[in-house]
């Protein structure tokens, strides 16, 4: 056996999940964020029924699911690429759905691009009454001190941070660590939450299911309700 795997095989991962169950209370309440998300890509499939950018989707899922298999184990630097894969995902979705010639090009040529302040001024010249949704609903700051954090702790620009231990065999589960990064998680979900709300179409709105709509929307209030006109 490598030496690498020999050490990675003497991380004690079973005790790292089984001081992650003991922290029930941070799951079920990211829990109920992932409940959201899901309800969104189960509409999203349904709405968009063959668009070749569904995939953006599906791996916002797998993605989500990654998150919390990373938490569970006290990998927290990689979790943080989960959380900005899942972002980047709905916010490649909601561009390339539109734009099917562009999406073959993303897939054939590596070196083409879209970023995300692109997809946002998309919207703001396209998406019917998104600027001023996005402002008044605190969606623009929201998604920009999100996005800062997390590329901040993927792209290594804070060394140190979301390690539970610079020691391989030590890695372990990390109660603060695990606390701030279902917190953004959270964050996340909201913000992806804002954006759906705010892109969907006022027909496609009303043929989604009642009850994914309360889940949508709940909590929210009447300010941000008003702005959206989701009800």
């Amino acid at each position: 056996m490598s030496r690498i795997l020999e050490q990675i095989k003497n991380v004690d991962w079973a005790n790292n999940l089984s001081v992650a169950n003991n922290s029930s209370e941070l799951f079920e309440k990211a829990e109920e964020s992932q409940i959201k998300l899901a309800l969104w890509c189960k509409q999203i499939e349904n709405l968009y029924i063959g668009n070749a950018a569904l995939p953006f989707i599906r791996e916002a899922q797998v993605s989500s699911q990654d998150f919390f298999c990373l938490l569970s184990l006290g990998i927290y630097k990689a979790s943080a690429s989960s959380l900005r894969t899942i972002i980047e995902s709905f916010l490649y979705f909601s561009y390339f759905k539109d734009h099917l010639v562009e999406l073959r090009t993303l897939s054939e040529d590596s070196s083409y691009y879209t970023s995300k302040k692109e997809i946002l001024d998309y919207h703001n010249l396209h998406s019917i009454g998104f600027k001023d949704k996005a402002h008044n609903t605190g969606f623009k700051k929201d998604i920009e001190d999100f996005y800062s954090k997390i590329s901040a702790i993927v792209h290594g620009q804070k060394p140190g941070v979301w390690h539970s231990s610079s020691c391989l065999t030590e890695k372990c589960f990390n109660s603060k660590i695990a606390e701030e990064a279902g917190n953004d998680f959270v964050k996340l979900i909201e913000v992806i939450n804002i954006l759906m709300l705010m892109i969907i179409s006022d027909e496609d709105w009303a043929n989604i299911p009642i009850r994914s709509r309360q889940v949508f929307i709940k909590g929210m209030n009447k300010s941000r309700k008003d702005h959206l006109n989701r009800y």
